[in-house]
């Protein structure tokens, strides 16, 4: 490599001598064995310690302000946890402002249909969530409530994050759900990466379990995360290509 670009160096003793290039071409060339050795380490580091790739692209590690410290006028609310056999989540069950029942009683409701909402693995999911439960909650002609939840590793929900643990936790909030509503309509809303936790949900609960889903309904689903990157440009398209799907 030296001999190639020999024109830029101080040529000693007929071989060229780094240390007698011009500052600027030390630099360069550090520079680029730098990037060199970075764009090789970084994914196998990754490869190896995939909770590190994870902070990247989303903040497990963000948690949801008090209800009551939101500005919303529309809906009231609760934040709790569910407790299913070993599984532990913490949930948040929203209904429209005005309702002077006690949270119980509403969600044994049936009157109200309930919309279990998966949201996407970002860094804000709560302002999409509640944005969402906003526009819902302004149709006065339907009476609905909505629970949300965090899967294992996010926010308050401790645990690892893995794709089992949150199809687990789907199913975990829904018999939670059908134990205290078992006449209420079901209804399952899911978005970005959500929607693969909710499809897979869904289908072991109706095939497996027998059990009864109103509906299904995927907003800009995707089954995981290497597969958007591979598809659009991104940054962090470099590194994806080489963790394990």
């Amino acid at each position: 490599l030296l001999h190639s670009v020999s024109p830029l160096f101080l040529v000693r003793g007929g071989r060229p001598s780094l240390t007698m290039a011009p500052k600027f071409v030390r630099r360069l060339l550090l520079r680029l064995v730098l990037m060199a050795c970075l764009l090789v380490a970084t994914p196998v580091i990754l490869y190896l310690f995939p909770q590190m790739y994870k902070l990247f692209l989303t903040a497990t590690f963000v948690i949801p302000p008090r209800i009551r410290e939101i500005n919303m006028t529309a809906v009231a609310g609760r934040q709790f946890y569910i407790t299913e056999g070993s599984s532990t989540v913490y949930a948040m069950h929203l209904v429209r402002q005005g309702t002077t029942v006690d949270f119980d009683t509403v969600l044994a409701n049936e009157k109200y249909k309930i919309i279990l909402y998966l949201c996407s693995e970002h860094r804000d999911p709560y302002e999409k969530f509640y944005k969402f439960a906003s526009v819902l909650f302004a149709n006065d002609n339907v009476q609905l409530q909505i629970v949300a939840f965090e899967y294992k590793g996010f926010g308050n929900s401790a645990g690892e994050t893995i794709n089992d643990s949150a199809v687990e936790d789907t199913r975990t909030v829904y018999n939670w759900l059908r134990k205290r509503a078992p006449k209420s309509e079901i209804h399952v809303w899911a978005h970005g990466i959500g929607g693969g936790y909710a499809s897979a949900a869904v289908l072991s609960l109706v095939e497996d379990d027998k059990q009864e889903v109103k509906s299904l309904v995927l907003e800009a689903p995707y089954s995981n995360t290497t597969s958007v990157l591979e598809k659009r440009f991104h940054p962090h398209i470099v590194y994806g290509r080489f963790l394990p799907k």
